[in-house]
């Protein structure tokens, strides 16, 4: 993080004292995150075409972000700013008849999360009915859906035995949670090399997509 503060403390600037008018436009429906007296930075993206960066701040109550994206040369400066949806991306496989420990048995991946057939649901007295395991690497959601994706098939693609053996014993598939920013665009695309990495995998993909946030005052 401290190699990343010269980009997060621009970025705060135009955030704390508004240059563009889009900024301010968010601001007015837009209520940000604060941490230790500023905004909240979620993540600070470098993986760019060069001399591009992206400061991600967290909106309060939703699961969307306030992006700020900066030139860095020959210096650095504000070049936009936009509202950009959180995603949750991880792999998901049930069973009504493996329990927890048989599902991840068939992988040498580590589960992020799941239950077994027959344990209590929280808040509830009942039972489930069925086993549920998870594997999400990344659970930040500050990440565009094409760039977790794929760095989710990057950690599958470490054992694709593993993977495919999975989805022959249990219900397999690729689960993406979207909430998106209301005046944000909703289009979706899978490019063929993304499919091809799915099928490679045996996975199909389930998206659920969440509308969030005010609109932004024209």
């Amino acid at each position: 993080m401290e190699d990343d503060q010269q980009y997060i403390d621009i970025a705060i600037e135009e955030l704390l004292n508004p240059e563009l008018g889009t900024t301010k436009q968010y601001l007015e429906v837009c209520e940000l995150e604060y941490e230790d007296g500023q905004p909240k930075v979620s993540r600070v993206n470098r993986n760019l075409l060069e001399h591009w960066v992206d400061v991600y701040f967290r909106v309060k109550v939703a699961r969307y972000y306030i992006v700020v994206h900066l030139k860095t040369d020959p210096e650095i400066e504000v070049y936009a700013v936009w509202a950009e949806s959180g995603h949750m991306v991880y792999l998901s496989a049930v069973s009504e008849k493996l329990t927890f420990d048989e599902l991840a048995s068939f992988t040498r991946l580590t589960p992020s999360g799941g239950w077994s057939i027959g344990a209590r649901k929280q808040f509830k007295n009942s039972e489930r009915d069925f086993s549920r395991i998870n594997y999400e690497p990344i659970k930040n959601q500050a990440y565009g859906l094409d760039e977790k994706l794929n760095l989710l098939l990057d950690e599958l693609e470490t054992d694709i035995e593993g993977v495919v053996e999975l989805t022959k014993n249990a219900y397999a598939y690729i689960s993406v949670c979207k909430y998106q920013y209301i005046s944000a665009n909703a289009g979706i695309s899978l490019d063929i090399q993304t499919i091809n990495r799915l099928n490679k995998l045996n996975l199909g993909i389930d998206i659920d997509t969440y509308i969030v946030g005010n609109s932004i005052k024209e």
